[in-house]
This record gives C-alpha cells, sequence and structure tokens, in this order.
C-alpha cells in the first residue's frame, strides 16, 4: 500500500505518479502510450479512482 498524501497538488502529483506507474508495470511503455491513441481505452474518473480496474481493461 503506498502512502500518499491525499491532498492539495503534491497528493495529485503522486496520484497520478502511482497510476502511470502501476499501469506501465502491467502493460509496458509501448502499449500504455498507444492507450491514449485509441477511443474507449481513455480512463475513466471512476477508474481514476479505482486505477486497477483500468488497468485490468487495457490490452496486455
Amino acid at each position: 500500500m503506498l502512502n500518499l498524501p491525499e491532498f492539495g497538488v503534491a497528493g495529485q502529483e503522486a496520484r497520478v505518479t502511482a497510476l502511470v506507474d502501476q499501469a506501465i508495470a502491467a502493460v509496458g511503455t509501448d502499449r500504455f502510450n498507444h492507450v491514449w491513441t485509441v477511443d474507449g481505452l481513455l480512463p475513466t474518473l471512476d477508474e481514476l479512482r479505482q486505477p486497477f480496474s483500468w488497468i485490468r481493461r487495457l490490452p496486455a
């Protein structure tokens, strides 16, 4: 479990960094970069709150 600040810019940056790190670890850099070019693969607001649900639907 990550110990991240919950509020403010530092907290947001820490959560975004953790999300990106987790996604890249799961699918690799090339597939992660591909996500931003395909409709329907961008994370939803709910998935941003629950990153593993987004990572599970990324193409391997």
